[in-house]
C-alpha cells in the first residue's frame, strides 16, 4: 500500500504534464502556454508607453481608486513579467510541437 504522500506528488506530475487527458491534453497546455506567453508580449507592449523611460515603475498615490487599481496591476504586471515569462517558456519544452527535438 502506498502512503497519500507518495500519490499526491505523482497525481500533481501528471497533471500538470497534461496527460490525464491524454493527447488532447498535451495540446490544451500547450495552446494555453502559447497564448499566455502572447498574453505577456502584448501586456510588456501596452504598459511600454510612447514616451522614453520606459513604464510606471511605482504607482501613483494621489488619484482615484480605479486608476490606482489600474497602475497596481501594471506595475505587478511589469515587475512579475520575466519570472511568468521564463516559467511559460520552459513549459512549453513539455509539449507536443514546440517541444519536439
Amino acid at each position: 500500500m502506498t502512503s497519500p504522500a507518495a500519490t499526491v506528488p505523482e497525481c500533481a506530475s501528471v497533471a500538470e504534464a497534461g496527460r490525464l487527458l491524454g493527447e488532447t491534453g498535451r495540446l490544451i497546455v500547450e495552446w494555453a502556454t502559447s497564448f499566455t506567453i502572447v498574453m505577456l508580449l502584448s501586456g510588456a507592449y501596452l504598459w511600454w508607453p510612447a514616451r522614453r523611460g520606459g513604464g510606471k515603475w511605482w504607482p501613483r498615490r494621489r488619484v482615484a481608486s480605479r486608476q490606482r487599481l489600474r497602475d497596481l496591476h501594471s506595475v505587478a504586471g511589469a515587475y512579475l513579467l520575466p519570472a511568468m515569462f521564463i516559467i511559460a517558456a520552459t513549459g512549453l519544452f513539455w509539449t507536443r510541437f514546440a517541444g519536439q527535438d
